[in-house]
């Protein structure tokens, strides 16, 4: 299942799987899912986390990535990532440079999970 809602901490958050896509229109019907999750969501404070883990985006899902973050982003509370290295760094930045609310990556869920759900 590539998208669905966890708990962690007493909190939802919106997890977004990557990972189990087999292709690229897989991860495009992934991001649109998660992205219409955000405009149907009532709450301006979602906390997200993307799992990249083995996968590549192209340059498509990127646009469309970078669209939605500057069209929906100021429903993120917090965001993070993980699965991120070598060129998904770069694609990373570059996505953080344009999002209203920068994305940070994190080595494993747990991790990551807990920088969502944390007291600021």
């Amino acid at each position: 299942m590539g998208l669905e809602v966890i708990k962690y901490n007493g909190q939802q958050v919106l997890y977004v799987n990557y990972a189990v896509c087999n292709d690229q229109r897989e991860m495009l019907d992934l991001l649109h899912q998660a992205a219409k999750y955000y405009q149907n969501h009532p709450s301006d404070q979602i906390k997200i986390l993307s799992d990249f883990t083995d996968a590549y985006a192209s340059l498509e899902f990127m646009t469309q990535l970078k669209q939605y973050g500057k069209d929906l982003g100021t429903k993120t509370d917090r965001a993070a990532v993980i699965g991120i290295d070598g060129l998904k760094e770069i694609l990373l930045k570059g996505y953080n440079m344009v999002a209203k609310k920068p994305t940070m990556p994190f080595r494993n869920k747990i991790q990551a999970l807990t920088y969502l759900t944390s007291v600021r």
